[in-house]
């Protein structure tokens, strides 16, 4: 069942520039997107910027510089989001930190990295924070869109510890 993804994943490498991008720690920010708000997310790109990590938002890049940028990085820290769709180009090895906001938890990122052979670690952030009601085709659907936050101190010490 996993050929599919197998095949995506080496054409995809194959196709993208060899060069390294010479960046081994990576933060994937959110800010350029309203949905699921992290509030506290400039700080914690501080506190990761002070770490040696290097802050991308994929919505600016082409496909494949964030297919690069996965590719060499050792650490990937990110808030739960499409971007880390990218893990299907980790290395073996690699180490991926999701942040999630308690009310929005998924699972298909730590399938991605098992499939490549990459350290999946899950950190889950009490939410929301005001959560509001949004329509979506005509219909309100709860939940879709809020606001949380990450507690820094507990998350960088889950970092910390585990890098």
């Amino acid at each position: 069942p996993n050929q599919p993804l197998a095949w995506v994943r080496a054409q995809m490498l194959a196709h993208i520039d060899p060069s390294d991008t010479g960046l081994r720690r990576l933060y994937v920010s959110r800010r350029g997107d309203d949905k699921r708000l992290m509030i506290n997310e400039a700080e914690l790109e501080a506190e990761l910027e002070a770490r040696g990590f290097t802050v991308v938002r994929p919505e600016t890049l082409p496909v494949a510089r964030q297919i690069a940028l996965f590719r060499d990085a050792d650490i990937i820290v990110a808030p739960t989001g499409a971007a880390l769709a990218n893990a299907l180009f980790c290395k073996p090895d690699a180490k991926v930190f999701e942040i999630q906001p308690s009310n929005f938890v998924g699972i298909w990122v730590r399938g991605l990295c098992h499939f490549v052979g990459a350290d999946w670690h899950g950190f889950f952030a009490p939410s929301p924070l005001n959560e509001r009601e949004i329509y979506i085709g005509g219909t309100i659907r709860p939940g879709t869109s809020f606001q949380w936050m990450t507690p820094l101190p507990a998350f960088l010490d889950f970092l910390d510890t585990r890098i």
